[in-house]
C-alpha cells in the first residue's frame, strides 16, 4: 500500500528524470526496522531460517490436540480416530513442511515425540511400546517420512519445469534426464521406509 501511494505520487509528478531517485528515497524513509521473526500465511519465519518458532507453534497446537485424543480414544472407534488424526494432527504437521522440514533434528524430534504419543493414545498402547511398530501397524508416516514425501511430490509436480541436462553425448535417457539437487545429509540422517500395503 505504501509503495503504491509513493509510486503514484512520483508518477504524477512532472519531473520524470528524477522520479526513480525520489521513489527509492521515499521507500527508504518508510522501511521499518529489521524483525527477528514474522508470521506469513501461518508459518513463522525467523531471520536465520532455523524454524524454531514454527516448530514451537506446531508443538503447542499438537499438545492441545493430544489431550483431546486422550479423551476421544475412550469414546470413538479407531476408524473415526484415524479420520480425526489426518484432519487435526497430520494437517498441522504437513502445512508448510516443505519449508520448515529442514529444521534441526533436535527440534523435529520433539514434534515426533508428540506424534508418537498421539498414536499410542489412539491405539491404546503403553508408552513403552516401540515406535517403529506403531508406525508399521498403523501405516502412518512419521515426520521425516512426511517431509520426504512432500519433497518428492513437489519434485514430481515440477518435473517439467526443471532444467534438463544439456550435452552432446548420445545417451539412452538424454531427453529425459534432469538435474537433481543434492540433499544435505545433516538435515535428515535417518532412513526412510514407506509402509507396506
Amino acid at each position: 500500500m505504501i509503495k503504491q501511494e509513493i509510486w503514484s505520487e512520483v508518477y504524477n509528478s512532472a519531473d520524470i528524470d528524477n522520479s526513480t531517485y525520489t521513489f527509492i528515497k521515499k521507500l527508504k524513509a518508510n522501511i521499518e526496522k529489521r524483525v527477528n521473526k514474522i508470521k506469513y500465511l501461518g508459518v513463522y519465519i525467523d531471520s536465520h531460517l532455523k524454524w524454531e518458532e514454527q516448530v514451537l507453534y506446531v508443538m503447542k497446537k499438537l499438545r492441545i490436540i493430544s489431550y483431546k485424543f486422550k479423551n476421544l480414544s475412550n469414546i470413538l472407534q479407531i476408524k473415526y480416530l484415524r479420520i480425526l488424526y489426518y484432519a487435526l494432527v497430520e494437517s498441522h504437521l504437513t502445512y508448510g513442511l516443505i519449508a520448515w522440514g529442514s529444521a534441526t533434528m533436535i527440534s523435529l524430534n520433539n514434534l515426533q515425540k508428540i506424534q508418537k504419543c498421539i498414536l499410542k493414545t489412539m491405539y491404546k498402547k503403553p508408552r513403552t511400546y516401540p515406535s517403529e511398530h506403531i508406525y508399521r501397524e498403523t501405516d502412518i508416516l512419521n515426520l521425516c517420512q512426511l517431509y520426504a514425501m512432500s519433497v518428492l511430490v513437489m519434485q514430481y509436480k515440477e518435473k517439467n519445469e526443471q532444467s534438463q541436462i544439456q550435452h552432446a553425448y548420445n545417451t539412452r535417457y538424454k531427453t529425459e534426464a534432469i538435474i537433481v539437487p543434492r540433499a544435505e545429509k545433516t538435515k535428515i540422517q535417518k532412513k526412510f521406509y514407506l509402509p507396506r500395503s
